[in-house]
């Protein structure tokens, strides 16, 4: 096989295409989708470069809404009964079993970077939020010598420390780095005894979290895909990647870059929470609802306002994702890796915005919190709207399907996800598919027969409660509503 060192020309790529597809997956945090397209208004350039160009999912749900449980259940491809903690076991990542206690790692054992870097030949980065309790040494899979682990578990939900100022893990290669803002393998957003401004040390990337793990990500990106990157006679890289970029943002305190924070369209227009069917209702409509559902007083006005208030803070921060996304596309633009590059755009969960009269948070099993955003964009996806119920754990088994990798074979606990290219990719012609996806598909196409069944018929939705939903503001939105007199009492179900 040819090898090329340098960028090749688009008129020198054969008909058919060679190699093994890049993956890219931007991961947000709370992320709602309430209003289905509507509701990605924050990121225009996402839909118009991701969404438009290839899947928008109609029906995109995940089965655990809280977030170190559905991370899991993303990385892994498995439910959250198959990673938690023995019954009465407690501890753990919000009750998955992570390593703790001497147990074994069910979450960071078994990842898609794992399989897809030992078993198919990637190299992987991750940059931003992982678990909640993250490890700080780069857990299997990111510890190969191009891999790149940059990752905390979503830092303080106050300022400082949240958004801004935040610090890392990071290790490259599986060493911890040594650098600039880096000791001892933790990072941080500022360079010890450097010039201060109105007292504070001075950040990099303004200290703006989704601005440092978007460049860094670029950083990478160009190490791994650059002109130094050894490619094959189409101009496939040899080692190709796989790239998760976690945002906190739209998390709690939803903090804006410092440069988005006034003047944008988000103020101009005065934006409001969307006001769903299920928005502020009267509560006997409730009464038959779930008991953390069923004991919501109504709305009060400062809570209503609190809420809408809380909801542009969360637009605003979705900007600098917007923006973030927009260059990591434009760097696999310039790298002429968009042939064999699959996009994904997602979020851990849903969030309440006054759903069933919940102020703020998550933790409910209604499709506030379940539902979520995917985007995706590839090769062989034409733009269609995906209206099959696809959920977070099919995205470890299709990232190993789209490597040539056969989910079922996989050494490691079985995948409860399924594989998304036979319907993904249901149009598309062969020669527009990397070789090993093209192979992976028409094994799957033969297993699944004619007529292609659907996904699933129905969506499995498990929790296991962390206590009522006062821990996300007890009443307020993220306590924003601080400033607000204080509600009269409002009766709560017990924990």
């Amino acid at each position: 096989m040819a090898v090329l060192t340098s960028l090749p020309n688009a008129a020198s790529v054969s008909a058919t295409l060679a190699g093994k597809p890049n993956i890219v997956l931007f991961l947000q945090d709370d992320q709602d989708f309430l209003e289905g397209r509507a509701s990605l208004r924050p990121l225009p350039k996402a839909l118009s470069l991701i969404g438009d160009r290839g899947a928008f999912a109609e029906n995109w749900f995940v089965h655990t809404p809280v977030c170190c449980p559905s991370r899991a259940e993303l990385l892994t491809g498995r439910y959250f009964h198959n990673l938690r903690m023995p019954s009465g076991g407690g501890g753990g990542c919000m009750h998955v079993q992570t390593g703790v206690a001497d147990r074994e790692d069910k979450a960071n054992a078994h990842s898609f970077a794992k399989h897809l870097v030992r078993e198919a030949g990637y190299t992987a980065g991750w940059f931003g939020k992982h678990l909640n309790a993250c490890p700080h040494e780069p857990p299997p899979g990111y510890d190969c010598p191009t891999c790149r682990w940059f990752a905390n578990g979503g830092a303080e939900d106050t300022e400082p420390g949240g958004y801004l100022g935040c610090s890392f893990s990071d290790f490259a290669g599986g060493v911890p780095s040594n650098g600039t803002y880096s000791r001892n393998g933790t990072y941080r957003s500022w360079r010890p005894g450097a010039p201060t401004a109105g007292g504070l040390r001075l950040p990099q990337h303004g200290g703006y979290v989704t601005s440092i793990i978007a460049n860094l990500s670029l950083e990478w990106l160009q190490t791994v895909g650059g002109s130094r990157a050894p490619r094959d006679a189409d101009g496939a890289l040899l080692t190709p990647f796989v790239l998760t970029v976690a945002p906190k943002a739209p998390h709690s305190p939803a903090t804006p870059a410092p440069w988005y924070e006034e003047g944008t369209w988000v103020d101009e227009e005065r934006v409001r929470a969307p006001r769903t069917a299920s928005f502020g209702v009267a509560p006997s409509r409730l009464a038959d609802h779930h008991g953390m559902i069923a004991g919501q007083g109504p709305l009060l006005p400062h809570e209503v306002s609190a809420i809408d208030r809380q909801f542009r803070k969360r637009w605003k921060a979705l900007l600098s994702v917007d923006d973030a996304i927009a260059a990591v596309a434009a760097s696999l633009e310039s790298l002429r890796l968009w042939r064999w590059t699959y996009f994904f755009v997602t979020s851990d969960h849903g969030y309440n915005l006054g759903q069933h009269n919940l102020p703020s948070c998550k933790l409910s099993v209604y499709d506030h919190s379940i539902r979520v955003p995917m985007l995706l964009r590839g090769p062989g996806v034409s733009p269609q709207s995906f209206a099959e119920v696809g959920s977070n754990v099919d995205l470890a088994p299709t990232f190993l399907s789209l490597a040539g990798l056969d989910p079922p074979s996989a050494p490691g606990p079985p995948m409860d996800g399924v594989s998304l290219l036979p319907w993904l990719l249901a149009a598309a012609a062969p020669a527009d598919l990397p070789a090993a996806t093209r192979k992976q598909l028409a094994r799957e196409a033969v297993r699944l027969g004619t007529p292609r069944p659907h996904v699933r018929t129905h969506h499995w939705v498990e929790f296991f409660s962390l206590g009522n939903l006062t821990v996300c503001g007890g009443g307020t939105p993220n306590g924003s509503a601080g400033r607000a007199p204080p509600p009269p009492p409002r009766p709560r179900p017990p924990p």
